[in-house]
């Protein structure tokens, strides 16, 4: 007699939809976050790669980051980096400078002006993150962010090119 195709004990098998559920929720999850997040910064004149770009910016210190580094930092992989910080700069949030030591590297710093915009959104953003996360108990959060760091080494070792 023929086992159903459900009652197989392969753990693949069990594993499958399991894990397709996960990756599905993850994904589906961060759309939504995303989708909050960069309606919270359109309504702040600013898009949420931008301000990713301000954050790590000002964390680097005085002398800034050269542009592969700040792509390096990123949450996201942004296709044109280049024209993101033309637009920074445009609007006095960024400067960009040449590398003293290295003539062909350009330092991209975050201005006075840049650190006010992002000081600004510090607190009405930390509300937004709370809303989205906060009826979870802190042991809740810390079990997240702990499988949720599995999962991207996971995803990060199958990059191309890893």
């Amino acid at each position: 007699m023929t086992e159903p195709a459900g009652d197989r004990r392969d753990p693949l098998a069990t594993a499958a939809p399991a894990a397709t559920r996960a990756v599905v929720g993850v994904l589906y999850t961060a759309d939504r976050i995303r989708g909050a997040l960069r309606g919270f910064f359109r309504a702040h004149g600013l898009t949420l790669n931008q301000h990713n770009v301000l954050r790590i910016l000002r964390g680097a210190g005085p002398d800034g980051l050269a542009g592969r580094e700040v792509a390096a930092r990123l949450i996201e992989r942004v296709p044109d980096l280049t024209r993101m910080i033309d637009r920074l700069e445009r609007d006095g949030l960024v400067r960009r400078s040449a590398c003293p030591h290295d003539g062909r590297v350009t330092r991209i710093a975050i201005t006075p002006r840049g650190r006010r915009r992002i000081a600004g959104l510090e607190e009405p953003l930390r509300a937004l993150e709370v809303a989205l996360v906060g009826d979870l108990t802190p042991t809740a959060l810390a079990r997240l962010d702990a499988a949720l760091a599995t999962i991207r080494d996971a995803a990060e070792a199958r990059l191309p090119g890893t």
